[in-house]
């Protein structure tokens, strides 16, 4: 069998394209569990995002802690409400505001060269993290905190 040509050969082994990660992120999701239910999930990333942006939540988590966990997360919504119906993008929003950092709302208007650059942006910064919510019938939503160098576009 002949050997195969460059634009067919697999990368030889162990030579994966560069990876960037963000490093604060990825020691956050590790650290905290992941919530029971299914409709906490959105506070609870909203909580490792501000835990890796290094943000005093003014009060005590545990101990001497000074950590955010979901049922901080109560300023612009009610928490019995948010575990029984939900809570939408706009009040995550909110959350963010009221907990001291900057969001930056994009939804419905990011291209995919938009969304290229704030990934490469985001995953090469401790400052900066991107929260993607994706539908799975109720929604998820998730801190993006690795992103993989790999071509998308059709040869």
């Amino acid at each position: 069998m002949p050997p195969p040509t460059p634009s067919s050969a697999s990368p030889p082994r162990g030579s994966l394209p560069p990876v960037r990660c963000s490093p604060n992120l990825r020691q956050w999701r590790r650290r905290l569990p992941r919530p029971r239910r299914r409709l906490c999930r959105r506070r609870a990333t909203l909580s490792v995002v501000l835990n890796a942006l290094r943000i005093n939540p003014g009060r005590r988590w545990k101990g001497p802690w000074r950590w955010f966990d979901e049922s901080m997360l109560d300023c612009c919504e009610h928490l019995d409400k948010v575990r029984s119906h939900g809570i939408t993008f706009g009040k995550v929003a909110c959350l963010v505001h009221c907990a001291g950092a900057d969001v930056r709302r994009s939804a419905g208007q990011v291209t995919v060269d938009d969304l290229r650059r704030h990934l490469v942006r985001c995953a090469s910064s401790l400052d900066y993290h991107l929260i993607v919510s994706y539908h799975r019938k109720l929604g998820d939503w998730i801190p993006i905190c690795t992103e993989l160098a790999i071509s998308d576009q059709p040869k």
